[in-house]
């Protein structure tokens, strides 16, 4: 599909980041107008998608094409730049908590619930307010996007559910393409695994991608990138939950990477979404396959849907 639309050639790509599939919106119990939302950072030419909401890791690629691995939050703050072009500051004072006359934000290092009486509460997922919450004493924080309050009567109170807004983070302006996924397995060129850390043992992460037991050490699928000293790109694909292969562990794919000579690595949403591709060709199999039972020894990789993907175009000159 992206071939077709862009008129351009993927050499290599791989499954990204995590969302908010339809089995856990219907697990939290909220709208199913929130299925897809992205779960972490997603840059796309130079445009922030969707912020950062924990202390995750992302796969970053500079103006001038290198790579990078480093964890990315909002600790800092962000600002807003609303559709008509009205700009809202948010510093790292203004995070996490409700200030007195005052706009305010939340990533999901935040408590569950506030008193928001007096304010208006914007809901986002990605760049998009996907509600507006008006009259309501209590606010509970959805383990999904950020959430902005602002006063009533203020400037800030009058924008609707699907307005889109732009998103600056000053860590961030140098990036041009970024998706967060994570763990950060290796770095230094030493294992590197801290789930505490970056927040995948809070309780918003548990509702979610914890959910899926991402956060604990269970083999299975995996799908690991590597940065070597050099600026190379390693990117490793592991098959699991299937007759051949339990898959690996985090603890596994990490030494893999390293071995493979990578300083700096992370993981990507393993599972069943682990999705390799080289000039069209899907290089791993999919626990998903249907006809698993008829032939375990030569089977159609049965690709699965994902929420984001990283490509990695063919030189022009090639």
């Amino acid at each position: 599909d992206f071939e077709g639309k862009s008129g351009k050639k993927v050499k290599v790509a791989w499954n990204g980041g995590y969302i908010l599939n339809p089995e856990l919106v219907g697990k939290l119990g909220i709208d199913e107008n929130f299925i897809g939302s992205p779960l972490g950072l997603l840059i796309n030419e130079s445009q922030i998608k969707s912020p950062p909401l924990f202390n995750k890791v992302a796969l970053l690629i500079d103006k001038q094409g290198h790579a990078h691995i480093d964890h990315v939050n909002l600790q800092a703050g962000l600002t807003i730049i609303f559709p008509d072009d009205s700009v809202l500051l948010l510093s790292s004072k203004q995070r996490n908590k409700i200030l007195k006359n005052e706009a305010s934000f939340f990533d999901l290092f935040s408590k569950k619930e506030y008193s928001i009486k007096g304010f208006i509460a914007y809901r986002f997922v990605g760049n998009k307010i996907i509600e507006k919450i008006e009259e309501q004493e209590n606010l509970c924080i959805l383990p999904i996007g950020i959430t902005l309050c602002v006063p009533r009567g203020s400037q800030w109170d009058n924008y609707s559910a699907g307005d889109e807004v732009t998103f600056s983070i000053p860590s961030l302006e140098e990036y041009v393409e970024s998706v967060e996924a994570g763990p950060l397995l290796v770095k230094n060129g030493r294992q590197a695994i801290n789930m505490e850390k970056e927040g995948w043992t809070t309780d918003f992460s548990s509702a979610t991608q914890a959910a899926r037991l991402d956060y604990i050490n269970m083999r299975g699928p995996k799908l690991g990138v590597g940065i070597t000293s050099s600026g190379e790109i390693i990117i490793v694909a592991i098959n699991g939950r299937i007759r051949e292969s339990v898959g690996a562990t985090h603890d596994e794919l990490a030494n893999i990477l390293i071995d493979e000579g990578c300083m700096e690595a992370m993981g990507f949403d393993p599972g069943g979404s682990v999705t390799l591709l080289v000039d069209g060709k899907q290089l791993n199999i999919s626990p998903y396959n249907p006809n698993y039972e008829d032939n375990i020894y030569s089977l159609d990789p049965t690709p699965r849907k994902v929420g984001s993907a990283v490509f990695v175009l063919k030189d022009e000159k090639d």
